[in-house]
Formats: structure tokens, sequence, C-alpha cells
């Protein structure tokens, strides 16, 4: 019996209330162990702090698998002596006083395990903020040779002020071998005790999960265990009869517990208090490998699921290219992915650096070396693993993956790919990770890169072997919508020539369609993902790519910055605010009306909001923006949005999270499916260059913007004059010197607008012979709403001249769209809804607001009472 439980067994007695005969029946595995509760934990490390060497020791780190410290180990020096001092980090200790355990009961728990057979005096001291204190020391405590040994120490009831350190110190007779500390907590002891499974166990599908423990007790009687959430609410209550030895087991059933929250349990013995300790557990949900989500395809202008088209709201989940890649946080994951099923989100975009898929020319996650390559880069071995398992998870929650190379392996002191910021400057090498990275001077003057150099053969070759190893790992997976190509945002002085963009963007869908032939492609338009002149960004796309993903910001659309922009963090987001939510991103999307490929925006939302509304407070500045955006991606026939983004913190929490409603109310809208753009029966054609292009984008399109929205003209298309050259000039010989450039197929169109400023004289021939009405307009005769107004209903089009043009109107598959575009006093709004027969409109509140046929609603309008820059949603049911 070691000296420290003949020490302590007298107490144990009276603590307990119990005798020394009924101390005697526990096994010989416990015999010596007193029921001990955890309190706050040093090893396994919680990132809690670290270790400093004592008397010239240094203590060297056991890791696990995932990169946790589940060990120390003290090496053999020669000496009669060692210790390891722990400190806790800064940022901690103030809240370290909440899980220090207090009252004479309170222990130190030291595991040890020597090299070969020792005997050791153990001593503990702590350092707080009041001074030195030490605990009560050990002598003669025998470690057999490779076992765990558990020593406990008394520490004073309460300690004076936070504790800032906490030391271990060994000492022998003899000199002493290698001893490690596989274990070393802070607790007290208790009337009853459990072990917990880890997340290993909780991950999985297994249920129920069998949780252990002792307790002080009669065999037969009753252990009792809450479940408490939070907020200290319960959740379960189980009970287990106590055995002879004074364990028990309980079955834990995870279909009546709450999902992804982090639970504790409470155990109660036989007549006793409920007995402290930390014993909490995170409800990881169970994945059934039978529930796969179907493949989404794409079919002409549409994104199509199970036969029908197909619209997502989504956001950017950042955290894989910030904290996941230093510890693969499964639980984060895990909480995040219920949270975004709560918010409505069906997709999010998933942005990755590069490095981690291939952090070594040729290493990949199923290369043998690839685990010690971040181990070696101070990063966590399951970072890919945790992908797979976050692709699992949308399994389960129904929500997609678009994958998105978001940052290169070039810079070496990029933390997050296992560099150091401090160390640029020095001379140091940085991340070994960072392989494609050159010296400073071989990049190019004018701009340092950061993806790749196009005229770099090996950097090009990293971008596509990678791209072509990470679809073929996901190959046929229901759960990832696409890959994004080439990659982020490019915007490099070579990438931002239309032809080596196309170029390398149709080397990068390749790289994906060889490994998975069914996945899908989203290209990445040139100049910080928002061009959209370029030919090649718009209605011709590159080969294998099947639809494009710009990114379009509401501050940064084709509309003149303001006076003050100059003193914005961003002046390019500081942009005229009335016009920018008025028709800027109506604007930016008239040149994909007429793609024929489904295209969604990758990032907007609340993005810059200081900028661009600087005098409002950021929950109503992103409201505004957030709700803009989600609405025209909308009304524009987008087959998606992606908020940008969920940080995990600071800005995302106390601006994106607040919209949580927000975004409930759309993702009905869009689970009804896009708004169909072939419907379009008025035609724009113009020259990009009719006005001079700024920010990457095509302006003169705010003009028929206006004019769209002015006469509540939707779906509309917008054709450039290239394209229409492209698409509707027949090259076919009649002779040696005749040519047919004929317009078929324009005739569709009940009337065409054209703006002929700086167009191409065949375009303006095919729009004259394809005989559909025409009206034109020049630098003499500027664009005119008022004129069109009148073309259209001498046309034949349906124009909405009643409802005011304070508002914008859009008519979804399920559901009538209504968004005040300006200030003003109107209130009601007279939509001309495409349905036959006797329908209504069903307000958010449930409130139906009007039955009757489409005429009638044209005629006699609905009231709607909204604040300029906000919106309705109606639902349109067939009347019962």
């Amino acid at each position: 019996m070691s000296p420290l439980f003949k020490t302590l067994r007298p107490r144990l007695a009276a603590w307990t209330g119990l005798t020394l005969a009924a101390l005697l029946p526990l096994t010989a595995l416990h015999a010596e162990e007193p029921i001990y509760a955890t309190g706050t934990v040093i090893v396994p490390s919680q990132g809690r702090g670290g270790f400093t060497p004592q008397k010239g020791i240094k203590p060297e780190i056991r890791k696990d698998e995932g990169g946790r410290m589940i060990a120390i180990d003290l090496p053999a020096q020669g000496g009669r002596s060692t210790s390891v001092a722990w400190w806790y980090a800064q940022h901690f200790r103030k809240k370290l006083p909440a899980e220090w355990p207090t009252g004479e009961r309170v222990r130190m728990k030291v595991v040890l395990r020597a090299e070969s057979d020792a005997v050791v005096n153990v001593g503990v001291y702590l350092q707080t903020e009041g001074g030195p204190v030490k605990g009560s020391s050990n002598s003669g405590v025998t470690l057999p040779a490779g076992q765990d040994v558990a020593v406990y120490s008394e520490l004073p009831d309460n300690v004076p002020g936070t504790v800032t350190h906490a030391t271990v110190s060994l000492s022998g007779k003899d000199t002493l071998p290698a001893i490690s500390v596989t274990g070393w907590s802070v607790g007290q002891l208790a009337d009853a005790a459990l072990e917990v499974p880890g997340d290993d166990v909780w991950i999985t599908a297994q249920n129920p999960v069998v949780i252990k423990g002792r307790a002080v007790g009669n065999a037969g009687q009753s252990v009792a265990v809450q479940v408490l959430d939070s907020d200290k609410k319960e959740v379960a209550r189980l009970t287990a009869p106590l055995a002879a030895d004074g364990s028990f087991t309980l079955a834990l059933d995870r279909t009546r517990l709450p999902l992804c929250q982090r639970l504790s349990l409470v155990p109660a013995a036989p007549g006793k208090a409920p007995s402290p300790g930390d014993y909490s557990f995170f409800t990881f949900p169970m994945l059934d490998p039978t529930k796969r989500l179907a493949r989404v395809e794409k079919h002409g202008p549409h994104l199509v699921l199970d036969g029908k088209p197909w619209a997502f709201l989504g956001t950017n989940y950042t955290p894989f290219m910030l904290g996941l890649s230093r510890k693969a946080d499964y639980e984060l994951v895990a909480r995040n992915f219920r949270e975004l099923s709560e918010w409505g989100f069906t997709a999010i975009r998933l942005p990755l650096a590069m490095a981690m898929i291939q952090p070594a020319p040729g290493v990949f996650p199923d290369s043998p070396e690839y685990k010690d390559t971040l181990r070696n880069a101070d990063l966590d071995p399951r970072f890919f693993e945790l992908i797979q398992y976050t692709v699992a998870l949308g399994h389960h929650f129904g929500i997609r993956v678009v994958f998105d190379w978001h940052e290169s392996a070039i810079d070496p002191y990029r933390y997050f790919t296992g560099g150091n910021v401090k160390d640029k400057g020095t001379g140091k090498p940085g991340s070994p990770l960072a392989w494609l990275a050159m010296p400073a001077d071989k990049y190019p003057k004018a701009d340092h890169p950061v993806f790749v150099l196009l005229d770099e053969p090996r950097q090009v070759k990293a971008l596509l072997d990678t791209t072509s190893w990470l679809s073929a790992a996901f190959k046929g997976d229901g759960a990832v919508l696409g890959f994004e190509v080439p990659y982020n945002e490019p915007h490099e002085r070579l990438i931002s020539n239309d032809r080596n963009w196309r170029r390398l963007t149709a080397q990068a869908a390749l790289s994906v369609k060889l490994s998975d032939p069914g996945a899908l492609t989203f290209a990445m338009p040139s100049g910080w993902g928002h061009e959209n002149v370029f030919v090649s960004s718009t209605w011709l796309i590159p080969d294998l790519v099947d639809g494009m993903a710009p990114h379009f910001y509401v501050g940064n659309g084709p509309i003149p910055v303001r006076d003050d922009a100059s003193k914005r963090k961003y002046p390019y987001l500081a942009r005229e605010v009335e016009p920018s939510l008025s028709l800027g991103l109506t604007a930016l999307s008239l040149p994909y009306s007429t793609a024929g490929y489904p295209f969604y925006n990758g990032e907007g939302g609340g993005h810059g909001a200081e900028s661009f509304l600087p005098d409002m407070p950021l929950n109503q500045a992103t409201r505004i923006m957030i709700e803009a955006q989600v609405y025209q991606a909308f009304a524009t026939g987008m087959a998606g949005y992606f908020e940008w983004t969920m940080w995990n913190f600071g800005f995302w929490r106390d601006t994106t999270v607040p919209n949580k409603e927000l975004f409930q109310r759309y993702s009905p809208v869009f689970a009804a499916g896009p708004l169909d753009l072939t419907r379009a029966r008025v035609l724009f054609v113009q020259n990009p260059a009719a006005e001079t292009n700024n920010n990457g984008h095509n302006h003169a399109a705010v003009a028929f913007a206006r004019v769209a929205l002015d006469l509540h003209l939707q779906p509309v298309h917008y054709m450039t004059d290239q394209q229409l050259v492209y698409t509707g000039q027949t090259m076919f010989s009649r002779g040696f010197e005749q040519v047919d450039a004929s317009g078929e197929g324009l005739g569709a169109y009940s009337a065409i607008i054209v703006d002929t400023r700086n167009m191409d004289k065949r375009a303006l021939d095919i729009v004259r012979g394809s005989g559909a009405p025409v009206l034109e307009f020049d630098a003499e005769r500027p664009i005119d709403v008022a004129a069109i107004g009148a073309f259209l209903e001498k046309s034949g089009v349906v124009v909405d001249r009643k409802t005011s043009t304070q508002f914008q109107l859009v008519e979804g598959p399920a559901h009538l769209l209504v968004y005040r575009r300006t200030a003003g006093d109107a209130t009601r709004i007279y939509p001309r809804l495409a349905r036959e027969g006797v329908f209504s409109l069903v307000a958010e509140s449930g409130a139906t607001v009007f039955t009757g046929t489409a005429d009638t609603l044209a005629a006699e309008g609905v009231a709607v009472e909204l604040t300029p820059y906000a919106s309705a949603i109606f639902r349109i049911e067939a009347a019962k």
C-alpha cells in the first residue's frame, strides 16, 4: 500500500462517512485509488499554456495523432532530482478560478511512468498572484517500470489569487531514470466519479455510449446521473446500480440528447449530494453512411437536382484556412453545421490553402509522409480527415460543398500553413510548406502574386496536380457541389489577360474532369473575381467550365465612388449608396443573363460595411447590405449566393449572426428554385465600351438596368455586340463573294433596345434584320426610360406603370418578392404575375393578403409597408 493511501485512508473514511470495512471490498485495481473528480487538466494538454525548463532539464512533449500533447517526458540526466513547471497562458488565467476546485478535499493528481524501477519523492508547488504555495509531499512512491502510478497531493483550501504556474518536483536516493508525466490535473476527492469516452467515440455512430464510474455505497444501491446543458438545465437523467466493488455502468441513449451541444454529467452517490467534476462531452451527430445527397447536375442555364432547377443559399466557411490547420476541431465544425442548417443554408464555399493538400512536392493526404510533413510544420495531421468529416456532415445536414483554392504555397510566413510572421525580414526560411516560394527579386516588380505565376511551370503544375487530386478524392460524392477554378480572385498582371485567364481556367477545369467527369466546375473571373467585361468571363466561358462564380459586393458595383472614399478603410467599397443598393447588382448581372449556364455570387454580404455605410452601426449597415445582395442574387437569376463569411469570431458574431432571421426568410425562396431567365422577351444590346469600364465592371449596363427596374421588367436579356455577332451571324457562303449575316433566333423577342454607341456594325445589321421591333439610342439620343416604356407597350410588351419605381418586384417559382429600392411614400404595388386561375398571396406573418386572378392583382394591387432597402416575401399559393 502506498504511503499516500496510508495517509489518506482515515481522511477518506471520514469525508465519505464510511468505515474502513466499507472501503475494503474494492477490487485490487482500485484498492489504492481514491474516488477523484477532475477539475482543471494540464496533461493531456488543452492548449492552456506551456512548459519551461527547470534546472537545465528541458521537458520533451509527446503528442498523439492529432498533435495534442499527451505526456511530458523528463529525460534521464544522471542526477537524483528533476522537475517540470507549467505556466498558464495569460488569456486563460482569468478563466482559471472558475475551474479551480476549493475546499479541504482539493488534490493535485500526477500520473507518473518510469523507464525502469524507481522510488521517488513527489512534491508539488504553485505560484499564484498572491505568492508561492506548497502542496503536500509524498515520500517513497514506488514506480514499477512501464506502469502508470497516480500520486495525489493535498492543496490548500483556497489559494491566494489566480494560479500562474504549477510545478512538480521528483527526487530520490538513487539516480533517477527517464520519467514521463502521463497525466496531471487538479480536482478533488468525491463520492462519485465518471469515466466519459472521448471524442473518438462520440464522432462515430455508436449508440448507446457506455459511461463507467465509481461511487461510495452498498451493492445494489442506485447512482443517479444528471445530463445538463450549458445553461445547467437537465435534459436527461439516468440511474445505475452499484456493483460490490463500487463500480457502475450506464448506457446513454444519444437520440435523447440535443444535437451538437456540449453537455455535462453530474453523478450523485446513493444518499449523497451531486459530486463535482468535469464530465463534459459533445453530442456529435450520428452519421448514417446510407444517407447520401444526390449529385447536382448542370442542364443548360440551371443547376438541376432530381430533374428540377435548383438554387442554394449559403456562406463561405473560412475556418479551414484559419485555425483548423493548427487544430482539427471536429466539435467546432459539427456545431457550425448544425447552425448553418438552422439558418437554412444548403451550401458552403470552403476556402482552402493549397499547401495543406499538397504540403510538399508530390505529397498528398494519401501519401505515407503526409502526416509527418504537417507535424513537422506544427500543423494538425488530421486536417484532410476533418475535410472528409465535413463532407460527411454535408450529407447529414443537407449542405453541399464548393471547394475554393484561396491560398497557394508561396507565403513562407503564413501562420496557418506553418509559418511565423515574426520571421519575416530576419533571413529565416519560414514555413516548410511554402515550397513554391521564390526570392522576392524573382517576382514581378509591379505586383506580388498571391497564388501562382503563369510563367512558372512548377507553380502551374502544383495548382493542376492538387486540383486533380482533390477532385479524385471526392469522386462521385453528392455532397460536393463543385470546384472553383482556377483559384480565388485571380488578379495578377498575367492572369488578368483574357487569353491567359481562359487558358489556365480551362486547364484547371480539365484537371477536375479527368479525375471525376461528373464533377461541376465554376470559373472565378479575373480582376479580383468581379470582372464582367471580358468575353471569357461572361458569355463565352472556357471549355469544360459549367458555370461562373463572380464576386459581387454591393459596395463595389459599377457606381462612382463618393467624395469621402479616400478617407475610408476600403475606398473601392465607398460608392454612392442609393444607386449601389438600387441598381448596381442588377447592372453587374446583366452580362450573364443570356450566357446559358448557371452563375452564382461566390462572395457578397456585409464586408466593408464600415466604408460603404460608415455612419451606421455595423449591425444595421450589414443588414442593409446583406438583404440587398440576397434579394438581388435571386432577382437577377443567380443559382445561388454565398455570404462572406462565417468567421467564428469578431465580425461574424457582431454582424452576420444578427442576420440569421434574414437567411431563414430567404432559404425557402431559393429552395423553391431560381428565377427562369429564359422567360425574357425584351433584349438590350450594347457595346461595353459605350461608357468607360472601371473597377473591372461594365458601367454602360447601368442605364439598361435602370430601365428594367423602373418599368418592372423581369426577367430581361442583355447581349454585347460581340456576343451577338458570335452567336447570331451565319457565315454561309452562297457564292464567291456572298455571305449571309442573319439574326435568326432574335425573332423570339417581343422588342430589342439597342445602344449604338461604339457598336460593331455587323451586330447592328443582325438586330435590324431580326424581324423583331427595334428601338435605337446613341450619343445624341440618350437612353430614355419613358420612350422605352411607350415603345414596349406598342410592341405588345406588358409594362407595369402603376407600381412606383420605389419598388422592385420579382416573381419566382413560388414567391413574389418586393424590395424598396429608394425612399418615398408609395405603399401599394400592382404586380403582373405569370399565373393562371385564382391564387393567393400569403405574407410572412401567415396572413393572406390577396386572393384572385393575375388581372385582378394588377388592377387592384396589394399594400406593402417597407422602409428603404428592406424586402417582403409573399408565398404564391393555389386558392383553397
